[in-house]
């Protein structure tokens, strides 16, 4: 049995979450720090780029939100919307 490594790829700041263009500003508190979600099993460097700021590592379950406030925490779109 051969396993795979996965890695996390993180998406561009200024670039496009699935479809999700980023927003200027968080939709909860207007704190213009958001960042990008990243979902799936990250390497040593993801893990190093989240710390650092660059987007924020979302788990191994894909989930809808897409960005993330780094002031209040807020992630959205929530599932459903």
């Amino acid at each position: 049995m051969k396993i795979m490594k996965r890695r996390v790829v993180p998406i561009p700041s200024g670039g496009p979450a699935r479809g999700y263009p980023k927003p200027e500003c968080c939709v909860r508190c207007r704190s213009r720090e958001v960042v990008p979600i990243c979902y799936g099993l990250p390497t040593e460097e993801a893990i190093a780029e989240a710390k650092a700021g660059k987007f924020v590592l979302g788990g191994c379950a894909v989930k809808d939100a897409r960005w993330c406030c780094k002031s209040c925490g807020y992630r959205w779109p929530e599932e459903g919307a």
